[in-house]
C-alpha cells in the first residue's frame, strides 16, 4: 500500500486487528490524558475493549526518567530519550495479560553507537523462566532479541545495525508452532528460531 502516513502514524483504509493488544504506548506527553515526565499513558484500552484498565509506565526518580526530544522522532510530538544506563520505564500491570506461548513485541527505536556499555532497552518478564528482551547485550551496538520458555534455552537474534537511524524493529513467538522471528522495517532479518518450547 502506498498511501501516505497520517498524522497519528497509522495508514488509511487499513483494519488493524488489536484483540489481544496490552500496551500501547505513544510516549508523546499528552497533558490531557495525564501523561508527565514520570507518567506514559497505556492508549490499549481505547482501541482493544477487550482490555478494560490501562497499563501506564511510569519512573519513579528524576534521574531514571527518561527525556522528551522534541526534534529526533518518528511520529507525534516527542521521542523518548534513554542514557543507556539508569534511564527507565516502569510497567508492571500488564503481566497479568502477557502471553508466553505467544506474542508480538514492536516498537520505533535508535541506537546511539556513542553509548559502548551493554543496554536493555526493553525487557518483559513474567517470572525468571519466561522473558524476552531487546538490548545490546555485548556492548558493540548490536541488537539483540531474546526469547525465553520455560527455563529452557534462550534463543537470540542478533541484528547488526550500527546506524543512527529510526527503525522499527518487531519480535514474534508461537510456541505451538516453534517458531521465533525478528523483523527490522518490515523484513525478516536472521533465521527462524526453532525449539523454543521443546
Amino acid at each position: 500500500n502506498n498511501n501516505p502516513p497520517v498524522s497519528n502514524g497509522v495508514y488509511p483504509n487499513i483494519s488493524i486487528n488489536t484483540t489481544g493488544l496490552i500496551a500501547l504506548y505513544h510516549f508523546n506527553n499528552e497533558s490531557n490524558l495525564g501523561e508527565n515526565n514520570s507518567l506514559f499513558h497505556d492508549f490499549s484500552p481505547d482501541v482493544n475493549n477487550i482490555k478494560s484498565n490501562n497499563s501506564n509506565g511510569t519512573c519513579s526518580r528524576k534521574e531514571r526518567c527518561p527525556n522528551y526530544n522534541f526534534t529526533d522522532k518518528v511520529y507525534g510530538n516527542y521521542s523518548l530519550g534513554f542514557d543507556g544506563s539508569e534511564n527507565l520505564v516502569n510497567i508492571t500491570s500488564s503481566l497479568s495479560h502477557f502471553n508466553t506461548g505467544n506474542g508480538t513485541v514492536s516498537m520505533w527505536l535508535k541506537l546511539n553507537p556513542t553509548v559502548s556499555d551493554t543496554k536493555t532497552i526493553l525487557n518483559i518478564r513474567t517470572d525468571g523462566n519466561n522473558e524476552i528482551e531487546i538490548g545490546d547485550f555485548d556492548g558493540n551496538s548490536a541488537l539483540n532479541l531474546r526469547f525465553k520458555y520455560r527455563t529452557l534455552t534462550v534463543n537470540t537474534i542478533t541484528v547488526t545495525d550500527n546506524e543512527t537511524n529510526w527503525r522499527h524493529i518487531a519480535m514474534t513467538w508461537d510456541v505451538a508452532a516453534d517458531e521465533f522471528k525478528a523483523y527490522v522495517d518490515g523484513s525478516q532479518v536472521g533465521s527462524t528460531q526453532t525449539s523454543i518450547g521443546a
